[in-house]
């Protein structure tokens, strides 16, 4: 005999079912061709990534490097090479310099001369007419005295015509010091002065020992030109311009050639560049030729300096209301380009090597503040960055020493010893100059009187000081030769100034160092002649754009040999962050310039004023700047003011060629009072929107609620009460059903609501530097309330306290399923959120389902022992005495029903009315055996009992009628179920 409960989680999974429908129908070679692969990838994005992009494939000597195919606006014409007058190259003493301008000049012609002295100390003059742009500038890097070899200059002038042919005096030496010069022509000039189309700013020279070494050139105006003037102590021709990207460099005239100049003659070129995008960059390369000293002047002509246009809210119908109330705005555009917001650059400021002789003791020293050279100065500044090299050869490990007198220099990485026959001893370390730079860097002794030492300065500018090193410095080291392989390096910074520095232990005098890859800058020096002799050298990797370097094997003078060693180590160098823009935005404010000088004017209240942060670069052509108010200004007759860009705030640092105007008009009267106020009724959750028609003649408006203001406004039409109050939700009571429900809780919430926010008045006045108009109509308005949500939530147990959402309870009715399925209580409530208003909890109500349970006591067996056939046993008193009692488990009234299964074991008694061959009958009954019911259908239900209340009980007995005959006589079991449903 079994009991049996009402499955109600069938009914519970088909519910979830019914819902999920419903919702358901709701190498070098390789290197080139990375590179252009990249600059094709330029042209599909956006500017901002074209500017970082372009950070990446700049390097150093470039002020700002902006990506090709950007602002292709200039107004200017196109510059184009023309032709180049007789050079003219000299040693005569007191012999003057005078090359001849080309044979055919035009008045506008733009005139560059190209000078070139072969003695350091000397140089020439400027002619009448004439302007220095560029000089000295070193050719070589050192002679055998340690000295460079000579100086280059670039001069210019606008033609007025008259020069077809014309010799120019550059002027005379009491030497015989080789000298020469030439000077080319260009068209395409529009207007302003040489410095205008070749600003200093865009050069960028170099010297070498070795084959000239034209350097990267970007050109900041669509039209320009770049040109690279070229020299070298030889008197060979220069081969076609090799290993160049970005552009097309083309030497233009034929070199100017003499074999009577000089060691080795003398050689001048020109090769003018055209960017492949324009305005664009074009990178740097070599020039073939024979290992001598060279020098490049590399930079920009364009056609004239940017010229402005003026435009904005502040340049129409301005008044001195305007002023007062700010918010106009003045907008400069120019044809040229502005600094950039984001920039870095290192550059090169120069270095200098010196010999030691061997000693235990002594220091020595090179100067700092003069005699640097191949960079931009010839002493170092505040904020430079020193790096001090200190090599030795030697027959043992060496201690060195590099101090500023008294501290030592930081050392890099470890100071480098290689043992050899001829040991190499290497020291690098750099110091920053501090606000008061120092004079010189020491060296101390060479650690034995056998030992020579060679010592180098090497000067940077624009270095990170926080974290001047790139990725950590990659040494390298090696005996049996004293050829040094440049350990390569991956700097992880874009515009990332990579330095190698080497050195050898050797015993071939003061020998020196070539390098034929692209190391820029290269200072060599050897030591004293002694018995242990050393090499040093340091110089600029310039090609580096990504990945690791890969710089070829440095020469050397001196025969190789086993009995030789070198060490050497590589450095990124980090460029410091700058921000030339922002820098230049007050410059900017300044170049705003009143032609009246009142003391609450323009000049005295305005520009004196405004704030940096009005001033914003809107793109590489345009700058916006957005007057603050004023309240103090006060004028009394119109003010003219004009606008001129500073130099500062210009790529290539350029001034303005127009200086266009505006005014500013004295006030007249208040204004009329605003019309057609209306404020929004319920349109928007989080304000109350006030629109109104303008008023002529206002500057600003004031907004009031009722009389109290809200906010004084510029010059717009529209305002938001993001105060007005907010909508409120009504919570409501929550109700939840206590056992009325199988297999659920039902809940429901009622009195809830949500509500719009109060109402508020507004009005609207109008007002300029006169004063205030009268009030205008008022309209009322309020904010709503959005669409109410519902969360249901359960307590975690029987208490008021802890609750968690219901999954899917999310309407103000629902049906809970999920709470304690042997009916015990929890606690519900309901969480209300509509847009822009606080969040309400409706009050919590106990709850808990009803469910179904029946047991049979005393025990689920009867046993009615041997009953012969034929007859009947039953459990009542008289008979086994073994009546049975079912019992309500469950919380709400249920039906009992009862039912019997067939008799099995051996041959089956099937279950019938009445008894027969292999047919037996089961009876039960409620009322002690007074009447019996037959369960005549197998595995049918009959009535037990009806309405039995929680807790109730209803006793029965059961009665076998055994059959008439029987196939075998073993014992046989029928199985008699008890069901328990909902009364």
């Amino acid at each position: 005999m079994k009991d049996e409960n009402k499955n109600r989680k069938n009914i519970f999974f088909e519910t979830l079912l019914q819902n999920a429908r419903g919702g358901f129908s709701g190498a070098k070679n390789l290197k080139r061709r990375r590179i252009k692969k990249l600059f094709t990838w330029w042209s599909k994005f956006i500017f901002i990534t074209l500017l970082t992009f372009a950070w990446i494939f700049s390097g150093w000597p470039q002020i700002w490097n902006f990506p090709p195919g950007l602002n292709k606006t200039h107004a200017g014409s196109t510059i184009a090479y023309k032709s180049a007058g007789a050079g003219t190259m000299t040693e005569t003493i007191d012999a003057n310099l005078t090359p001849a301008a080309p044979a055919a000049v035009d008045a506008g012609d733009i005139l560059i001369a190209h000078i070139v002295v072969l003695d350091a100390s000397l140089s020439l003059s400027t002619p009448s007419g004439w302007t220095l742009l560029f000089g000295p500038s070193g050719l070589g890097t050192t002679n055998a005295g340690g000295a460079l070899l000579g100086n280059a200059w670039a001069y210019g002038r606008i033609a007025d015509g008259s020069e077809d042919g014309a010799t120019i005096n550059f002027g005379s030496l009491a030497s015989t010091v080789g000298r020469m010069g030439r000077i080319y022509s260009f068209s395409g000039y529009s207007s302003g002065t040489i410095n205008d189309v070749v600003p200093a700013a865009s050069f960028t020279p170099d010297q070498t020992e070795t084959d000239p070494v034209i350097q990267q050139v970007t050109t900041t105006v669509s039209g320009a030109k770049a040109i690279s003037l070229v020299s070298q102590d030889d008197n060979n021709s220069h081969a076609a311009l090799g290993a160049v990207t970005g552009g097309t460099w083309a030497e233009s005239v034929a070199d100017y050639v003499d074999a009577n100049v000089g060691a080795q003659g003398g050689k001048l070129q020109i090769q003018v560049g055209t960017p492949t995008s324009d305005p664009g960059t074009i990178a740097g390369g070599l020039v073939a030729g024979t290992d001598d000293e060279a020098n490049t002047l590399n930079f920009e002509i364009r056609s004239n300096a940017p010229v402005v246009t003026l435009s904005g809210t502040a340049t129409a119908s301005i008044t001195e209301a305007d002023i007062v109330a700010g918010g106009k705005t003045i907008v400069l555009t120019t044809d040229g380009m502005y600094a950039p917001a984001n920039a870095s650059r290192i550059q090169f400021v120069g270095g200098t090597t010196a010999g030691k002789a061997g000693a235990i003791s002594g220091d020595s020293t090179i100067a700092l503040n003069s005699g640097l050279t191949g960079g931009i100065a010839s002493a170092v500044a505040a904020g430079d960055l020193v790096i001090a090299v200190f090599g030795t050869g030697a027959t043992a490990d060496r201690t060195l020493a590099i101090t500023d007198g008294s501290n030592s220099y930081t050392l890099i990485d470890s100071e480098l010893y290689q043992d050899d026959t001829l040991d190499t001893n290497l020291r690098v370390a750099y110091k920053f100059m501090g606000g008061t730079p120092d004079a010189s860097t020491t060296f101390g002794p060479t650690g034995n009187a056998n030992d020579s030492g060679a010592m180098a300065v090497y000067v940077f500018r624009g270095v990170d000081s926080s974290n001047p090193l790139d990725v950590a410095a990659v040494p390298g080291q090696a005996a049996d030769t004293s050829r040094v392989v440049p350990p390569d390096i991956t700097p992880s910074t874009a515009g990332a100034y990579v330095v190698v520095v080497g050195a050898a232990g050797h015993n071939g005098g003061a020998d020196t160092f070539t390098s034929t890859d692209l190391v820029l800058d290269f200072f060599t020096r050897g030591g004293t002649n002694d018995t242990n002799d050393v090499s040093i050298g340091v110089g600029h990797i310039n090609n580096w754009t990504s990945g690791a370097t890969d710089a070829a094997t440095w020469g050397h003078s001196q025969t190789d040999s086993v009995d030789f060693s070198w060490a050497a180590i590589t450095l990124a160098l980090r460029p410091a962050a700058t921000t030339p823009f922002a820098d230049a935005r007050q410059a900017i404010i300044n170049g705003l310039d009143s032609a009246q000088s009142g003391g609450t004017g323009w000049d005295a209240v305005v520009k004196a004023g405004q704030n940096v942060s009005g001033v914003v670069r809107t793109s590489n052509t345009v700058v916006t700047i957005t007057l603050d108010a004023f309240p103090s200004y006060d004028i009394t007759a119109q003010e003219t003011i004009t606008a001129t860009i500073p130099a500062t705030a210009l790529l290539g640092e350029q001034t303005s060629v127009a200086t266009p105007t505006f005014t500013i008009d004295t006030d007249v009267s208040p204004p009329d009072a605003p019309t057609n106020v209306s404020a929004t009724d319920g349109t928007y959750t989080d304000k109350v929107t006030i629109t109104w028609t303008k008023s002529s003649g206002a500057t600003g408006y004031k907004v009031y609620e009722g009389t109290n203001l809200l906010d004084t406004l510029g010059d717009v039409a529209t305002y938001d009460d993001s105060a007005a109050p907010a909508p409120t939700i009504t919570a409501g009571t929550s109700t939840a059903s206590d056992g009325t429900t199988v297999g659920a809780v039902s809940l429901i919430l009622s009195g809830y609501s949500a509500n719009n926010g109060t109402s508020r008045t507004y009005k609207v006045v109008a007002t300029n530097a006169a004063g205030d108009s009268p009030d205008s109509a008022t309209d009322t308005g309020y904010r709503g309330a959005g669409t109410l949500t519902y969360q249901w939530q359960r307590s975690a147990a029987d208490s008021d306290a802890s609750y968690s959402n219901i999954d899917g309870a999310t309407t103000f009715s629902y049906e809970d399923s999920g709470a304690p399925d042997n009916g015990d209580g929890r606690y519900f409530r309901c969480v209300l959120n509509a847009s822009g208003a606080a969040q309400q909890i409706s009050s919590s109500d106990r709850g808990f389902e009803g469910f179904i349970s029946v047991s049979i006591d005393p025990n689920g067996v009867v046993s009615y022992g041997n009953v012969p056939l034929n007859s009947e046993k039953d459990t009542t008193a008289s008979g086994t005495n073994e009546t049975k009692t079912a019992r309500n488990d469950g919380n709400v009234a249920e039906n009992f029903n009862i039912k019997t299964s067939h008799a099995v074991g051996g041959t089956q008694w099937s279950v019938g009315g009445t008894a027969g061959v292999n047919t037996f009958v089961h009876s039960f009954s409620i009322n002690d055996g007074t009447s019996w019911e037959i369960l005549q259908t197998y595995d049918s239900y009959e009535t037990l009992a009806v309405n039995v209340s929680s807790s109730g009980t209803q006793d029965f007995d059961l009665k076998i009628g055994t059959p008439v005959s029987t196939s075998d006589y073993q014992q046989k079991t029928a199985t008699v179920t008890v069901q328990a449903v909902e009364y």
